[in-house]
């Protein structure tokens, strides 16, 4: 998991067998600021859905890692796999939660 470094990127690109594993935490402030600065409905859009993300993960740390698979699965794919509106587009699949990484931001 990285934190965005330009660095970084090169890592990404040259077929090494390394997956980019981004953090929602890093993600969020792509579309804080240009919410903050132009009230865009699409960063509004965005960041609701981080926060309903971020609710999902809080209800999941109390979980085992069968029962946090089935909370991720059952509610957190669904709401990643939807398009945004305006968009066309669905935000990034989030690959692992708490309840699967060992690292988070």
């Amino acid at each position: 998991m990285g934190d965005d470094f330009s660095g970084y990127k090169k890592l990404f690109t040259e077929k090494r067998g390394i997956t980019e594993l981004g953090c929602w935490t890093h993600a969020r402030w792509k579309f804080f600021d240009p919410n903050t600065a132009n009230k865009s409905p699409i960063a509004a859009e965005a960041l609701a859905r981080i926060g309903e993300l971020y609710a999902i993960e809080r209800e999941s740390w109390e979980l085992d890692e069968k029962a946090c698979a089935v909370l991720s699965q059952d509610r957190s794919r669904p709401l990643l796999a939807a398009p945004l509106p305006m968009t066309g587009h669905a935000p990034q699949d989030a690959r692992r939660s708490h309840c699967t990484a060992t690292a988070s931001c």
